[in-house]
């Protein structure tokens, strides 16, 4: 090997550490996302949400689970009740507010089970091939043939219900989504010329793989991460408005909304404002979503 050949395969590689965050710094891609002012939009309501999340007790004007039957159906913008009481007197602000944590929570935990059972075998098949993709791919197919809800509702009936079985059952459903995005990116990136120049000079597989390919698969991941984050926000609606999410007394927009369902015709605000948030919520996710895949498309 050449002095020259050795100084770029040293420069290849030094670019690929560095490239997805180059990526960040230089605008080509952070530039593009920042010129969608509907996307940023967006993405500035999650951060206002994840700001109420955190600071929720602080914020709430009232205890989200004290009940107060002389306040029971109280109109929106009533003394003491900006939005209103539910059945049992209890603030709907209130638990709209606690109910974002658990909102945010629950698609945090769903998420990071998605990422932590997909990731890795979306990494090994793309980059081996072979039998090793074949077998991964095959569980894939076979997981994502099923119905998730129907996945998750077996999976809560063996562990229980609650808000940690639920997502936990979400995470092993999404996880599939992850395999076959994290191999695609794989597959692309494993051919580079850098991966190339690190496998010529004996890097070891399993630091290319950490140190080459995953910071050049983050891009399509982002992506992936806002779509099924909105999906598992649903997700979780619905498990909790069937009863096998969150639990009484807590408060969840699944709950809330199921709550209300049952006085409908009494006062159907109370499922307008559940309804409301996570609608706002699930748009501002997919709209960020949106706005990454037309970033990274563009920069192609």
């Amino acid at each position: 090997m050449t002095v020259d050949q050795a100084d770029r395969i040293e420069r290849e590689i030094a670019e690929s550490r560095v490239g997805v965050w180059r990526r960040f710094r230089e605008q080509p891609f952070t530039g593009r996302f920042l010129r969608n002012r509907t996307a940023v939009c967006a993405l500035g309501y999650l951060v206002l949400l994840v700001l109420v999340a955190v600071f929720a007790p602080w914020i709430a004007p009232h205890d989200p689970d004290a009940q107060n039957l002389g306040d029971a159906f109280a109109d929106p913008f009533s003394a003491g009740h900006l939005l209103g009481a539910d059945n049992l007197g209890r603030d709907v602000l209130s638990r709209l507010i606690v109910a974002d944590r658990v909102a945010l929570s629950a698609t945090a935990l769903a998420l990071g089970v998605a990422l932590l059972v997909g990731v890795p075998p979306g990494l090994v098949a793309g980059y081996f091939g072979g039998w090793v993709d074949r077998v991964v791919m095959r569980i894939s197919d076979a997981v994502q043939s099923l119905p998730p809800l129907i996945i998750a509702i077996a999976l809560i009936g063996a562990l229980g219900p609650g808000l940690r079985n639920s997502m936990l059952a979400l995470g092993f459903i999404f996880a599939p989504n992850f395999i076959r995005i994290v191999r695609a990116a794989v597959l692309e990136v494993r051919e580079e010329t850098f991966v190339e120049a690190s496998r010529s000079i004996g890097t070891p597989t399993l630091r290319i793989m950490v140190f080459r390919i995953i910071p050049n698969t983050l891009p399509p991941i982002l992506v992936q991460i806002s779509l099924v984050a909105g999906f598992s926000l649903i997700a979780e609606a619905g498990l909790s408005l069937l009863g096998l999410g969150v639990q009484p007394p807590s408060a969840s927009w699944g709950s809330m909304l199921g709550d209300g369902y049952n006085f409908l015709f009494q006062q159907p605000w109370l499922v307008v404002f559940p309804g409301v948030a996570i609608a706002l919520a699930v748009l501002a996710l997919n709209i960020v979503g949106d706005g990454l895949r037309d970033a990274i498309g563009r920069g192609r």
